[in-house]
């Protein structure tokens, strides 16, 4: 499902023909058929597959566009009151003429929506909590487009560019300024944001929802593992769809897909419905214990699937990752970030939809929700000012075989801590440097490069929420493979959850995520629980992209006015040039390599598709 529209000065039968135009660059994610709606100053339409209605309502003066999946449609039809069986359009309209925008927070699911007041000529846009569908805007000359995808407002220019600032703060690991896209003019409606633009041309930026208040310090474990279970069942129920079929999970073998991949053959009641994917390496690699990880994951993985009989598939094997590059850039819109992970990524949509599934369960944010809770929790304690408390999970943690007290301090104290010093420690003991100053941006751009910190780890973990929109991954699978993808955790409920969560179920006696261990303990494998160190994905990276492969990206890119502009060249190419051959995945290579050059490549390549 494809949105978009125009509003402004300009006569109807114009804008229907520009809203035709924003559809038809979207063909490829759901449009291939598509209905319009005019009114004085407005044309709006809606995009969709053969077969399925165009989600679009209209009620008076009012029209209502809607890319949506609505998981608690019962609640909002009760909230509404009126006839059962609407259309999502038709249920989100009733909604809307009711509540407004504070009625957006009601809803589970993903959506994004636009509605036309053609009374008094004003838009709104809005998107879900994370942002799971997407919307772009562009103010014009005469007035607003909007559309799904960014690239798709290009007819709404007379010259269409890539944004050199967001791509140069994107090569430098920098926060991209809120709601701006890498395209010149075009903006994103943010997570959990109404954009309101009136009639005289104001354009207002409001939220329709905030995380819930801080914790208590301490939680009743029992009632918090019941409501934990029930969540992420609510979470996955709606994702499985309306009929018997395949789904297709993400295992990784981690407690996050896991959980995903456990609660859908339990709700489902038959194992033979879901297929487990996990991406494992290509080739024999080192297990470098010193590094802390470990790069096969595919054995945890198994023992899952094992303990509920669904059938496993592990991926080995994928696309070139130069065609990745190639591939991938044109359909997300964006750069392509860890190309690697893309790689498997699109792997195993492609194997899911030819084993007959139409629908792909992920798990990205796990662990910034439900399954949150590591050492970097322990700076709570000292926010909330219980010192004893702090001394006494500081020192639990410490015995820990993997954790020193110098560890427990610098997590403790880190978000205190000015970053010219905790970037100073991060040196000395990771052996990491800020990634702006590893960054292949040119000096002249370097200035975009921005620092900052969140004042506590709760808004850590909702800043990186925030800043993980996922949308445009969702739109290319299912253009490139028709499979519909979506993340259980990142239901609204599931994350208001999760918030409320205390401190004490998060890290506690020197155990990472109590909570969730008690609340999973008869669901997964104990191999799940007993595992050392941290899964890495794609550990075979430095082997899955020859440096010869590397140098000819750069010839491409060079080819860019835009990626030379940015881009420091030379200084890639003397990078590739010694290409790791051991060791890769030493925080210092892996930094400089896996992170800094390639996000540079990738910025490069979307300057060279679009620049």
């Amino acid at each position: 499902m494809i949105i978009a529209g125009a509003v402004g000065r300009r006569p109807s039968h114009w804008l229907q023909s520009l809203t035709d135009r924003l559809l038809d660059e979207q063909r490829i994610y759901g449009g291939h058929s598509k209905a319009i709606v005019t009114a004085t100053g407005s044309a709006l339409g809606a995009g969709h597959l053969p077969g399925a209605e165009p989600n679009l309502a209209t009620i008076g003066d009012w029209v209502l566009l809607a890319d949506s999946r609505l998981d608690n449609r019962d609640e909002l039809e009760e909230r509404v009151g009126g006839p059962g069986g609407r259309s999502d359009a038709d249920l989100l309209l009733a909604l809307w003429l009711r509540e407004g925008r504070n009625g957006l927070a009601w809803i589970a699911g993903d959506f994004a929506l636009a509605i036309f007041d053609s009374q008094n000529g004003s838009l709104s846009l809005a998107r879900d909590v994370t942002g799971q569908r997407p919307l772009f805007y562009a103010r014009t000359d005469f007035g607003l487009a909007f559309a799904s995808m960014p690239a798709a407002l290009r007819p709404a220019f007379s010259e269409f560019n890539v944004d050199r600032r967001s791509l140069a703060q994107l090569a430098t690991d920098s926060p991209i300024d809120g709601g701006e896209s890498f395209f010149e003019g075009v903006s994103s409606v943010r997570q959990a944001e109404v954009v309101h633009f009136s009639s005289d041309g104001q354009l207002t930026r409001k939220s329709y929802w905030t995380a819930p208040p801080e914790p208590p310090d301490h939680g009743d474990r029992r009632a918090l593992i019941e409501e934990y279970r029930h969540v992420l069942e609510q979470a996955v129920r709606p994702r499985l769809g309306p009929e018997p079929a395949v789904i297709a999970t993400h295992l990784s073998g981690g407690f996050d897909s896991s959980s995903v991949a456990a609660t859908a053959v339990r709700l489902l009641g038959s194992p033979k419905a879901v297929i487990g994917f996990t991406s494992a390496p290509a080739l024999a690699i080192p297990r470098e214990r010193e590094f802390s990880f470990f790069g096969e994951e595919s054995e945890l993985a198994t023992d899952v699937a094992a303990r509920y009989g669904f059938r496993h598939v592990v991926v080995r094997s994928t696309t070139p990752i130069p065609d990745i590059f190639r591939s991938q850039t044109t359909l997300l819109q964006q750069p392509v970030r860890d190309p690697f992970n893309a790689a498997w990524w699109v792997e195993i949509e492609a194997r899911a939809a030819a084993m007959g599934a139409s629908r792909l369960l992920t798990g990205e944010l796990g662990n910034l929700t439900i399954n949150a809770g590591n050492l970097a929790h322990l700076s709570e304690w000292i926010r909330r000012r219980r010192w004893i408390t702090w001394f006494n999970q500081a020192r639990a943690a410490s015995r820990r075989p993997d954790v020193k007290w110098r560890g427990a301090l610098y997590n403790s104290f880190r978000p205190w801590m000015p970053l010219s010093v905790s970037s100073t420690l991060e040196r000395i003991f990771l052996h990491q440097r800020p990634h702006h100053k590893l960054s292949f941006v040119r000096p002249e751009w370097r200035h975009v490069a921005k620092q900052q910190r969140p004042p506590n780890i709760y808004a850590e973990r909702l800043a990186i929420i925030r800043g993980a929109d996922s949308a445009s991954v969702r739109k290319a699978a299912l253009a490139q493979h028709r499979i519909e993808e979506s993340d259980p955790f990142s239901d609204r409920r599931l994350i208001e959850f999760a918030f409320r969560i205390p401190p004490d179920q998060l890290y506690w006696d020197g155990v990472q995520r109590p909570l969730m261990r008690e609340a999973l303990a008869d669901r997964l494998p104990a191999s799940v629980f007993a595992k050392i160190g941290r899964g890495l994905q794609s550990a075979d990276w430095a082997i899955r992209l020859k440096q010869a492969e590397a140098l000819a990206l750069l010839e491409e890119i060079s080819s860019s006015r835009a990626a030379v502009d940015l881009l420091d060249l030379d200084r890639m190419r003397k990078v590739v040039e010694r290409w790791p051959t051991r060791n890769w995945n030493e925080p210092s290579i892996a930094q400089e390599f896996r992170l800094a050059l390639l996000d540079a490549i990738g910025v490069g390549m979307f300057a060279a598709a679009y620049g």
